[in-house]
């Protein structure tokens, strides 16, 4: 691999994961890193850069989320410059129900964390074809695997995002591509947008869920649950009869 790419680079799993495929990547030439915020983007941009012994080109973009043309824009500068080995997308918040209180609040999550991540997704995914190679990874949710009382707006952009990449599986099938794409199903992680939640100590531990995330990544794996006993735990969830699963509280 010679260049990466993170889309949502602030986020805590995604700068964990980064710093794995530094540390074991010593042909990277050159890490791009797409963000909302440009404070806590340079802060991502110098840890890498220093953890590649000053080795490593970094390009930093920081735009609006909720722009479609910003997004598209951006996507054809850094697309037409560099061929992307592999890429990470990680953006999203944990959108509080509450927020359907107010439309426009709602909106803006919901562009955040469901259309957003398609959007880059989209564009990444036909340089790749265009190139006949590449590794993406995007993460979704174990909360997109079934709406929930606790976080169905959260959940439901989750859902979006499954649902949109498992079309995606069935074209990179269909047309016998070399592309890989990911799916990522963490389970609660500790991150500054875990810190909130009432059994926040019982989340997984970043570097664990990075660690499985970049192997899945590399070796091209459809789906990633994350740690791992949450492909049982949803299994369990998933295949509850709703007359009893209507009475959880969970």
């Amino acid at each position: 691999m010679e260049n990466l790419l993170l889309v949502g680079a602030t986020s805590a799993i995604a700068h964990e994961c980064a710093r794995l495929w530094v540390k074991n990547n010593p042909d990277l030439k050159k890490v791009i890193l797409i963000a909302r915020n440009e404070e806590k983007l340079k802060i991502v941009d110098d840890d890498l850069y220093t953890r590649s012994g000053n080795k490593i080109e970094t390009l930093t973009y920081t735009l609006d989320f909720t722009d479609p043309l910003s997004i598209n824009n951006v996507m054809d500068k850094v697309l037409s410059k560099t061929s992307i080995d592999v890429a990470l997308i990680a953006q999203g918040s944990l959108v509080n129900n509450s927020v359907s209180e107010d439309l426009k609040v709602m909106s803006y999550e919901c562009n955040v964390t469901a259309l957003s991540p398609c959007m880059f997704l989209e564009k990444i995914l036909k340089h790749m074809e265009l190139k006949g190679s590449g590794k993406i990874g995007i993460i979704g949710s174990v909360a997109g695997d079934r709406g929930r009382l606790t976080n169905y707006i959260y959940g439901a952009c989750k859902g979006f995002i499954e649902t949109y990449v498992e079309g995606l599986h069935h074209h990179l099938k269909n047309v016998n591509s070399k592309v890989t794409l990911t799916l990522i199903k963490p389970g609660p992680t500790k991150s500054p947008m875990t810190q909130n939640l009432e059994n926040s100590k019982k989340c997984a531990d970043t570097t664990l869920v990075a660690s499985q995330i970049v192997k899945a990544v590399n070796k091209g794996k459809m789906v990633l649950y994350t740690p791992k006993i949450w492909r049982i735990i949803m299994m369990v969830v998933r295949n509850l009869p709703m007359f009893i699963f209507k009475h959880l509280k969970i």
